[in-house]
């Protein structure tokens, strides 16, 4: 049996559509299967849960990172939520962890970033002294990786600091760096296989949103840019179907085609709404779906139409911040 991986930490996969792939009976209400407390103590991030089964016996994994104390990577049953004396080496720690692993296309290894920046590479199969495979600061130069890493369909680790670096999984050396715009993006990009090459779309905090060709052997510099009116902390989604792109902005949803260009802009959403994570889009591509916060606890749950940019529906879930 080979591995496989079921959910890929924050974005759910490569195009970050955050759609499950199971069907769900809408007449059968969700129940806690189990429930299962720290053995050292300390919170477990749910932003960061990676769920994996692995060979040779398909052994079913959740992995994740723990915060407030600590700050490493752990490995749990995914049938009873137990330990399973896999946990990795204790990076430096602040009031949280955010969204701190990634995983490898064939589920073999898992990569932490710490708050300090290092970025440690681990085997996902037996690792009971939690040693890495490799460790780089990713905060060593002019250029790097901080807060965020994801893994792209090359294997290669992604992520941003004063531009956009590529980490070569084998010993985490950089591929490639560029410091063209966007400068200042927050949340890994998306990736979108056009058929002739690999994009990878990142959106920047001051507008600027370009599409890299990450399959380019000379290290690339953006093959489109567009320029927004609004800035913000969110990433991308992309349709893998269409290369359409979605991402939300200060107040308001984008779309672009996978040229670049502007599709539309939805209607902005409430007085003192923000937001500084995915969204999520539809298996069927018709609705995309945001979760905004409100430091009043003011947050909803909005539903856009794909096609027009109008708001479907909205839900107050009381969020004082976006997921």
């Amino acid at each position: 049996m080979t591995s496989k991986v079921y959910w890929s930490g924050p974005g759910g996969d490569f195009q970050n559509t955050n759609s499950s792939p199971y069907d769900v009976d809408p007449t059968n209400p969700f129940c806690v299967l189990w429930a299962s407390g720290s053995a050292d103590g300390q919170y477990h991030r749910p932003s960061g849960v990676i769920l994996a089964d692995l060979s040779p016996d398909s052994t079913p994994y959740i992995f994740g990172s723990a915060g407030w104390g600590v700050n490493r990577p752990y490995r749990r049953s995914r049938l009873n939520g137990s330990e399973t004396g896999w946990l990795g080496e204790n990076g430096q720690n602040d009031s949280g962890t955010g969204f701190r692993v990634a995983i490898s296309p064939d589920a073999s290894r898992i990569y932490h970033i710490d708050c300090g920046n290092q970025i440690r590479a681990y085997s996902t199969g037996s690792n009971p002294d939690g040693t890495p495979i490799w460790s780089v600061d990713g905060d060593a130069g002019e250029r790097g990786i901080r807060y965020l890493v994801k893994v792209g369909p090359d294997g290669r680790i992604y992520g941003h600091y004063n531009g956009t670096t590529a980490l070569n999984p084998a010993d985490g050396s950089v591929i490639w760096e560029s410091d063209e715009n966007p400068e200042d993006a927050f949340m890994p990009g998306a990736f979108y296989d056009t058929g002739s090459i690999i994009q990878y779309l990142v959106a920047g905090r001051t507008g600027i949103i370009s599409a890299y060709d990450i399959s380019s052997p000379s290290g690339p510099g953006p093959i489109w840019s567009y320029t927004d009116s609004e800035g913000g902390f969110s990433g991308p989604t992309v349709d893998p179907d269409t290369g359409d792109i979605y991402i939300f902005r200060t107040r308001r949803v984008i779309k672009l085609n996978s040229s670049g260009e502007l599709v539309w802009e939805s209607d902005s959403v409430g007085q003192g709404e923000y937001g500084r994570s995915y969204g999520a889009l539809s298996r069927d591509g018709l609705t995309f779906y945001y979760q905004s916060g409100n430091g009043s606890n003011g947050g909803k749950l909005y539903a856009f139409n794909t096609s027009n940019g109008t708001i479907k529906w909205s839900y107050p879930t009381d969020a004082r911040a976006s997921p």
